[in-house]
Formats: structure tokens, sequence, C-alpha cells
């Protein structure tokens, strides 16, 4: 029992490491080949602040403009005005959609 060598890992061990290791590179290069790029987690901030100043600026802009049309009671004006609004909002949630597919972060 004294004489025993420690035991090392074996081939089947540093095989599945490898495995494991080919994996996390196979999805790395998944990500890279589907953004055409990789994304750094400062990239990936700088993007959604722009996008959250984006939804503030057209919140302070179609808000006071709503609240006229609706106290004017101009219902025609007040529609196209919500539509804009909400196509805007639209516009912006999808680039986030795809912001957060091309960064990787589900």
């Amino acid at each position: 029992m004294l004489n025993e060598p420690q035991r090392t890992k074996t081939n089947r061990w540093l095989n599945q490491d490898h495995t494991f290791m080919t994996r996390i590179n196979n999805k790395e290069h998944y990500l890279r080949r589907t953004t055409n790029r990789s994304f750094s987690l400062l990239t990936h901030l700088c993007k959604r602040l722009r996008l959250w100043w984006r939804f503030h600026i057209i919140n302070w802009n179609y808000q006071p403009r709503l609240v006229e049309a609706r106290a004017k009671r101009s219902g025609k004006t007040y529609l196209e005005l919500e539509e804009e609004y909400w196509y805007e909002i639209a516009c912006l949630l999808e680039e986030r959609r795809l912001l957060r597919l091309r960064s990787g972060k589900w």
C-alpha cells in the first residue's frame, strides 16, 4: 500500500476534458460565425444604453403630444400619433432582440 503510485488522470479522463473543451470551442465558433464579430461586454452595454436612451427620447417626444391631442379631443390626430409611437417602440424592441441574438445573450 505504501509503494503504490498516486493515481493520475487516465486517458479516458483526459479525453473527456478534451471533449468538453471542444464543445465550448464549437459553441464559441458558432457564435462568431453567426455574429461576424464577437461582442465584448462593453460593446453590448453601449448598444443597450443607446437603445435605452432612444426609448426615453421617443417617450419625451410623443407623450406631451399625445396628452395635448387627447385634451383637444382630436381623435384622428391622437390615433395617428399613437400609431407612430408604437411603431417606433416596436422598431426598438426588434433591434434589442437582434442585439441579444447577435451577442449570444439568449
